[in-house]
């Protein structure tokens, strides 16, 4: 069995062009003049027709070009505190202090005293198994 999809536009009302697994029409929705994508999945032969098992998704483009633009902004937000977070690291070596020890200190602020007693008791277990301690 075959999954294919068709690209229509309602408003050219002909195929534009072909998308793996799904078929997208882009129109008018109710006459309100918002722009709409609607998303079905086709499978077996490739024509217009859909059963009602068909999975059928509509998003209007605002509200996906909001999703969009907010992950991008999120994106960048990350990238800057990333180079925040390298810029004191740099201040700190240029005081002088071990950036892998605070690394070190900073993950394990992050941890329970008991996750730290555990991993510190399995680090002693292995150190003597291998005659290191």
């Amino acid at each position: 069995m075959r999954t294919g999809a068709i690209i229509r536009s309602h408003l050219a009302g002909d195929a534009t062009g072909m998308v793996r697994g799904a078929c997208l029409d882009r129109g008018r929705a109710l006459g309100n003049g918002l722009d709409i994508i609607q998303i079905k999945r086709v499978s077996g032969m490739m024509d217009d027709t859909t059963s009602g098992a068909d999975a059928t998704y509509r998003v209007t483009a605002d509200e996906l070009r909001s999703f969009v633009e907010r992950y991008e902004r999120l994106e960048m937000e990350k990238k800057d505190i990333a180079d925040q977070q390298k810029e004191v690291m740099a201040e700190a070596k240029g005081r002088g202090y071990d950036t892998k020890a605070l690394r070190t200190l900073i993950a394990l602020r992050k941890k329970s005293s008991d996750e730290i007693a555990e991993e510190e008791a399995v680090l002693e277990m292995y150190k003597e198994a291998l005659g290191m301690s």
